[in-house]
């Protein structure tokens, strides 16, 4: 029986709910990511207790050297991508209309290996 990419993908993140580990998490998260044909993922939690001040925690396997940029510019802030994930869990297809948001983070972004992506919140 052939199984499709979206088939695939659906499978893998459906066993997500069932990780026992964060190592078995993001082992099937970049599963899902290679049926796609993506070569980067990037998972991002908002925790929102205390309220007064809420955190996130963010594992990707992006560079380091990207990593790193994305760090030291606080571009968390300015990520189109973290600010629809904030507001709505559909999924958002990294196009023109967001690259215009902010034009010379996606330029740097793109000189780092990142030139589309889709992103859905599960």
């Amino acid at each position: 029986m052939k199984i499709n990419v979206p088939d695939l993908f659906a499978q893998t993140i459906q066993s997500m709910l069932y990780c026992s580990n964060e190592r078995e998490l993001f082992h099937l998260l970049s599963t899902a990511v290679k049926s796609l044909e993506f070569d980067y993922y990037a998972y991002g939690v908002r925790i929102t207790s205390p309220v007064t001040k809420p955190t996130f925690l963010l594992k990707n396997n992006y560079t380091y050297k990207w990593q790193s940029r994305y760090a030291d510019n606080n571009y968390i802030a300015i990520d189109p991508t973290v600010k629809h994930g904030l507001y709505s869990t559909h999924p958002i297809t990294w196009d023109d209309k967001l690259i215009q948001e902010q034009p010379e983070f996606w330029e740097e972004a793109t000189s780092h290996g990142l030139k589309y992506g889709w992103r859905n919140l599960l």
